[in-house]
């Protein structure tokens, strides 16, 4: 037999995990915005740290427009919830999916390479039940 209840419980765990994983990137996120802001209009900040962390702040802009991008569009591929983690040099896809087939993992990666450069060898995708 079959209890629903649990099987309700596991979604509703997924999904937590799914938005909590939003929340905890995009708070990490603002935390290195906030540096890169205090370290900008530091009074004692060089020319050249200032521009550094222009540099960067254009970065992070870039990889959360990309990680966004990319959510979006594995989604539009079919899967319910996904969250992506970009650093510039490697990628860490996590998609919700009772398990995935090779051919599934090779679409997924397909659509981060249309978006981004990242090597292969530093691609990992988890799948999350």
């Amino acid at each position: 037999s079959v209890n629903y209840g649990q099987s309700q419980l596991v979604n509703t765990e997924t999904d937590d995990y799914f938005a909590q994983a939003r929340i905890d990137r995009m708070n990490s996120r603002d935390e290195s915005v906030e540096t890169l802001k205090v370290i900008m209009t530091g009074g004692d900040t060089t020319d050249e740290e200032k521009t550094i962390a222009t540099d960067k702040a254009a970065s992070l802009s870039e990889l959360i427009e990309s990680e966004s991008t990319v959510e979006n569009l594995i989604k539009a591929a079919g899967y319910s919830e996904c969250v992506v983690y970009l650093d510039g040099e490697s990628a860490n896809i996590v998609v919700k999916s009772d398990g995935l087939a090779a051919s599934q993992a090779a679409q997924i990666k397909d659509i981060l390479l249309s978006e981004v450069s990242v090597l292969s060898e530093n691609i990992r995708i988890f799948d999350v039940n």
